[in-house]
């Protein structure tokens, strides 16, 4: 690390679950595996030991990162076991690749622990440190909730034959508008991977993808450690979700923190504050997600090992007043 160049440690850390310290710039390992510019696992080694120089110790990643020898998962574990003891990996379950690059299918609470198993052994882990439930395709959330006398009802039943990791929905109280009844697609399958977490397979639990009433029902299951959702500058529909995990001190940890390529960060006001603070809008962005909220944890990804020591420097933006003011429309 040059002496000029930002440590992670510079955006103040967070205790994950309560219990796991993550400075709150991290690394999304997608780009390694899909959409990036690598195309040897080796590159992807290299980048992800300089995040590591760097001072990330948050890697967030998934099982279906993965295209041809470029897997996530195998350069994760190729460039960092054996992992530091403060080294945190997070991984998602739930979306099936049916014979493609992209997930077209949705596990069933039964296929969960699978999914969990393969990641432990590809990551050579004995645990993992944090698993999301990820809800649904690349649509808004919310398709998948469950209306919750639906869930109340199946939760009385279940209490009533055995105990249930459901019983506690019970209690819940009536909603002012219910959602249309589906399958028990959030409620029962974030029992199962709580059932895991039981067992000492999982550390902490997260959801990904949901909505309030989502967050709602695989609350009253079990704790939530995290939530990633959609979220960046130019994409700030979630801000109900994050205010109820800052409320609850729940990380959350926007997926396409900087758009993704889907969607543009240059809104109004981001290239005067780059220019103030001579940054790169994609730093101000960064550092914008930040000053959001202390629960807010950004994971950006990268395919370079410069362009991970250029997302890392927005640890060390510090956005004044007038800075926030401006990035306000």
């Amino acid at each position: 690390m040059t002496m000029n160049q930002p440590s992670a440690t510079a955006a103040g850390d967070f205790p994950l679950g309560g219990d796991l310290r993550v400075n709150r710039l991290g690394f999304g390992a997608m780009r390694l595996a899909l959409g990036g510019r690598i195309r040897d696992p080796e590159e992807g080694v290299a980048v992800l030991r300089r995040a590591v120089e760097l001072g990330v110790n948050h890697i967030d990643t998934a099982g279906f990162y993965g295209f041809g020898d470029l897997q996530a998962h195998e350069m994760i574990r190729r460039g960092l076991a054996p992992y530091s003891e403060d080294m945190v990996i997070a991984t998602k379950v739930g979306p099936l690749l049916e014979g493609g690059v992209v997930p077209t299918g949705q596990a069933t609470a039964g296929q969960l622990r699978g999914l969990v198993e393969e990641d432990l052994r590809r990551l050579g882990r004995d645990h993992l440190d944090l698993v999301y439930l990820r809800v649904g395709g690349m649509g808004r959330p919310g398709g998948e909730s469950v209306s919750m006398a639906a869930l109340r009802a199946a939760a009385r039943d279940a209490s009533e034959s055995a105990p249930s990791l459901l019983a506690p929905v019970a209690a819940l109280p009536a909603p002012v508008s219910p959602v249309a009844d589906a399958p028990l697609a959030v409620a029962e399958r974030f029992a199962a991977l709580a059932e895991l977490r039981d067992q000492g397979l999982i550390r902490h639990l997260g959801v990904s993808n949901v909505d309030a009433a989502q967050l709602a029902e695989a609350r009253a299951i079990a704790p939530v450690a995290a939530v990633q959702n959609h979220f960046h500058i130019g994409h700030r529909d979630d801000a109900a979700v994050l205010a109820r995990c800052e409320e609850a001190g729940i990380a959350y940890v926007p997926f396409f923190p900087l758009g993704g390529g889907r969607e543009p960060i240059d809104r109004p006001g981001v290239a005067n504050v780059a220019a103030r603070h001579g940054a790169t809008p994609a730093q101000v962005a960064l550092a914008w997600l930040l000053a959001a909220s202390p629960v807010v944890l950004a994971i950006p990804g990268s395919s370079s090992p410069d362009h991970v020591a250029e997302n890392v420097a927005a640890a060390g933006i510090r956005l004044t007043a007038d800075d926030l003011a401006d990035l306000a429309g």
